[in-house]
């Protein structure tokens, strides 16, 4: 496969089939194996997403067949959105395709990025394992340096979650659904931030 051979849209309710076979098709969510109480709330959740105004939703698609995802939720009346869910049933045998799958799932994170950049959303937060968090760190700054993915954003290590902590605060209680209070292992909030020359070209500021 090639990177160029990729479409990319956003979801809407004609796609529930197909996102609800990506998500099955990922056996685990933060490297914890679902449970069947977490796939319930799962189901019943992804279908309202891509019913809401607030959460957008970027598939990509080779053959018509959807393969990666993100999504971010847009609150109104804040200036940060959340990544959220993130699904993909492509395959990392090798560093190569590992390397084409992350271009893949961050061409689906520039649209989201570039939808909050036009709606004056110029941060956002993650959250991951911490070990999948640090991995993503050492590969994106590696891809950046290539000129292969964009490096708008500067990231900050926000909260340390440890394995069953509950929410430690109401900036991140969106990563604490009722079906998920606490997870079993180490993850991390980050907060991203568009780089100030990035924010200086968005409002047109030219010194």
């Amino acid at each position: 496969m090639e990177f160029d051979s990729f479409q990319y849209r956003r979801l809407d309710l004609n796609d529930y089939e197909r996102y609800i076979a990506l998500f099955k098709s990922n056996e685990k969510l933060l490297t914890i194996k679902k449970t069947e109480e977490i796939n319930i709330g799962m189901i019943d959740q992804l279908g309202k997403d891509l019913d809401m105004k607030e959460k957008l939703i970027i598939g990509a698609f080779i053959h018509n067949d959807l393969v990666c995802s993100a999504s971010g939720y847009f609150p109104e009346n804040l200036q940060y959105w959340y990544c959220h869910n993130q699904f993909s049933n492509l395959k990392f045998n090798n560093l190569t395709n590992y390397k084409l799958s992350l271009r893949i799932w961050a061409e689906c994170m520039y649209q989201l990025m570039e939808y909050g950049e036009k709606n004056n959303y110029l941060s956002f937060y993650s959250r991951r394992s911490i070990k999948h968090q640090h991995a993503l760190d050492t590969l994106w700054k590696k891809l950046a340096s290539k000129g292969l993915i964009k490096n708008k954003y500067d990231s900050y290590y926000e909260t340390i979650y440890k394995a069953n902590q509950p929410c430690a605060s109401r900036l991140h209680s969106f990563y604490f659904p009722d079906y998920r209070k606490t997870v079993e292992i180490d993850t991390v909030v980050c907060l991203h931030t568009l780089k100030q020359e990035y924010r200086l070209k968005l409002f047109n500021i030219d010194y």
